[in-house]
């Protein structure tokens, strides 16, 4: 297993800004500073969406294909795919293996999104791949995505790890992370999202992100019944990829939620007895689903190459720290609960989370949400659980105009309070809360969680793992 690390880079920069369809293209000298090699990215994600790898590819044969110096786990979901990387990422690490982890979107710096054994990519890397990939993306028109996947591939690749795990964007046939070459592949949930783009039945959907498995290949479902369990096994069967599951390979059992986490046992196909009480620091029977997800996703990985045993499973669960699911911050008396539940499902799990750590008492909560999410069927699930709705807008160009949602809440029968700006809403809320002696949740997106976090001063890029 390698070892070792990246040091910090400060680089002079080159690289192309202009447009070329709209004339000669022209270069601008700069010592670019990480600001600005954001507010570029950034500028990327006004080009339109591309279906399909022919871009990334093309991306990633200009920098002679990082992603094929590393095996990967690649992970799709409609939930629980960003803590189910991460939890895979810790066991690997404490595997004793150099794990490079690609998460999307982040809660505050885009900084979170690539880490090599649970610490950020540094800004003075950024740089420096910027000098190496700037002039590229631009002449290729890449998309943010498709170069930031790119980034987090050379990264990985310079930094020598053994093996990434790569969260899935957008569905998995198409997104930029299928490049890859999975040693495995996950898929933790599959629900109605993004119907515009992958289908509007379960069916559809499922069949997209089943483009994340490989011909005989392993691959990993935190699910075992229903349409989307049956879909993805007969795309399975098709191209002959082996498939574990949840509930058939491993069943996990919850002994305790609570504040501090979740408390849970797993039992291994072939194995009448509860293992030992396994401790993850997220709170929610999800959780526990996720982490036997990951467990088993780790322990598949035996069977190409990779050593991982039930202790590695233990030590990588116990060390996951994954801000912004239902992350509690603030006193026992006054509360505030970050998470980044941002469609029916996910909001459902947040209801049932607050009510068991805690029972019998109401919430003032936050909520801001992106345009292209089902604010009905969220709301609906969340509503019951609140005192208080106070609705706001992140300043994100995906975000659904505050007056829309307030209409949403006065249509399901709330009362909503609008105070636009994320930073007044979670001042206003937590005010009410502290006087009502309610807990106060911050939701909806990832977005508004971020902007709430910068806010009340938490940090989001500490070690992860």
């Amino acid at each position: 297993m390698r070892r070792g690390g990246c040091a910090p880079f400060r680089a002079a920069v080159l690289f192309r800004l202009g447009a070329a369809s709209a004339g000669p293209s022209w270069e601008v000298a700069l010592t670019v500073s990480y600001r600005k090699i954001l507010k570029y990215l950034y500028s990327r994600e006004r080009q339109a969406m591309k279906y399909g790898l022919e871009g990334v590819r093309r991306l990633l044969t200009s920098l002679e294909n990082p992603e094929a110096a590393f095996p990967s786990v690649l992970v799709a979901g409609s939930n629980g795919k960003g803590s189910t990387a991460v939890i895979v990422a810790s066991i690997l690490k404490a595997a004793g293996y150099r794990t490079g982890l690609y998460t999307s979107p982040h809660l505050i710096d885009f900084k979170e999104r690539i880490r090599v054994d649970g610490k950020c990519i540094e800004e003075g890397q950024i740089e420096l791949l910027m000098k190496i990939m700037g002039d590229v993306i631009e002449k290729q028109r890449s998309t943010f995505f498709e170069a930031t996947t790119a980034m987090a591939f050379k990264h990985f690749l310079d930094s020598r790890v053994d093996i990434a795990v790569l969260e899935v964007g957008l569905g998995g046939r198409f997104d930029a992370t299928n490049a890859s070459y999975p040693a495995l592949s996950v898929i933790t949930s599959i629900s109605r999202e993004h119907t515009e783009i992958l289908g509007s039945t379960v069916d559809k959907i499922a069949g997209e992100k089943a483009g994340v498995l490989r011909a005989g290949g392993r691959a990993v479902l935190g699910f075992k019944e229903g349409p989307a369990a049956d879909a993805t096994t007969k795309s399975a069967e098709v191209i002959g990829a082996s498939l574990s599951r949840v509930g058939v390979d491993v069943m996990p059992k919850i002994v305790n939620v609570s504040r501090a986490g979740t408390s849970f046992t797993l039992r291994w196909k072939g194995d009448w007895d509860w293992g030992p009480t396994l401790t993850l620091a997220m709170p929610g029977r999800h959780q526990a689903r996720n982490a036997a997800t990951a467990a088993l996703a780790a322990m598949s990985l035996n069977a190409v190459g990779f050593k991982v045993s039930l202790n590695d499973v233990a030590r990588g669960i116990k060390k996951v720290n994954w801000p912004g699911r239902f992350q509690v911050v603030g006193t026992d008396a006054n509360p505030c609960v970050l998470d980044v539940a941002h469609n029916p499902a996910s909001a459902q799990a947040l209801s049932r989370t607050f009510q068991e750590v805690y029972p019998g008492r109401a919430a003032v909560a936050v909520v801001g949400m992106s345009a292209d999410k089902d604010h009905g069927a969220f709301m609906s699930a969340l509503l019951p659980r609140t005192s208080e709705m106070v609705v706001t807008e992140a300043p994100n160009p995906r975000a659904l105009p505050v007056g829309m949602l307030a209409r949403v809440v006065q249509d399901l029968g709330g009362r909503p309070r609008v105070v636009p700006q994320v930073s007044q809403a979670v001042s206003h809320a937590l005010e009410l809360g502290a006087k009502q002696g309610a807990p106060v949740i911050i939701t909806g997106s990832i977005f508004v969680v971020g902007e709430a976090m910068a806010h009340l001063g938490v940090k989001a890029e500490g070690k992860a793992y």
